[in-house]
């Protein structure tokens, strides 16, 4: 009878993990499914203003005329051996440039502390992402790149 408890146990907990991994499996598909190419909205631009001391200045187009939001989320990556590979965070200090629009010029610009955010950047080719999220919650990333020397 012991043995009979055992399995039935046994099976209840493999079924509950199955049904566990299906959901996480699904949810990313769902997510995934959502997703736009990073830099594929042609509306949707950005460029770096001024760069100097680890503070930059950049400028975002968007002609889309769908009201995005800009702040709050950007990373940034560096080009390793022709990868991109993300920077680790000082820390995970809340930002304070949330909700930022562009004017009736269709233009946006932001300053950006990367101190406050990265150890120093060392030579070598990177790239700003920002995030925004379009109509219908869609997430969108679009990025510029830059150089220190």
């Amino acid at each position: 009878m012991l043995n009979n408890r055992k399995s039935k146990i046994i099976l209840i907990l493999s079924i509950g993990i199955i049904l566990m991994l299906f959901s996480v499996t699904i949810i990313e598909h769902m997510q995934n499914r959502n997703r736009i190419k990073m830099n594929s909205i042609k509306e949707i631009s950005m460029t770096i203003k001024k760069i100097s001391q680890g503070k930059m200045t950049i400028e975002i187009t968007d002609t889309t005329n769908n009201g995005n939001y800009y702040g709050g989320y950007f990373r940034i990556e560096k080009e390793i051996d022709g990868n991109w590979e993300e920077l680790k965070k000082k820390n995970n200090n809340p930002t304070t440039m949330q909700g930022l629009c562009v004017k009736e010029n269709n233009k946006l610009d932001i300053k950006i502390n990367l101190n406050d955010e990265y150890d120093k950047l060392e030579k070598g080719n990177y790239r700003l992402i920002i995030r925004t999220t379009l109509p219908k919650n869609i997430p969108y990333e679009f990025s510029t790149n830059f150089e220190i020397t």
